[in-house]
């Protein structure tokens, strides 16, 4: 699953949790399901950050070439 797709799937269980209709535990499970989405979320944009990090890095070193 890709971020933008996780990050949509938790604002649905959020949506699902803010209704008052739920059984506990029906909302236990939504609420399991977004902790571990939350937990693949984390991870995977965290990866993301030491991409962008290192694309920042070897930009950087270009540019002190060019000079």
């Amino acid at each position: 699953m890709k971020i933008d797709q996780m990050i949509s799937e938790l604002e649905k269980i959020v949506e699902k949790l803010e209704q008052e209709d739920l059984s506990i535990d029906e909302a236990m499970d939504l609420y399991k399901k977004g902790i571990e989405i939350y937990k693949e979320l984390v991870v995977l944009l965290n990866e993301a950050k030491v991409q962008v990090h290192d694309v920042y890095a070897q930009a950087q070193q270009l540019m002190e070439g060019v000079d």
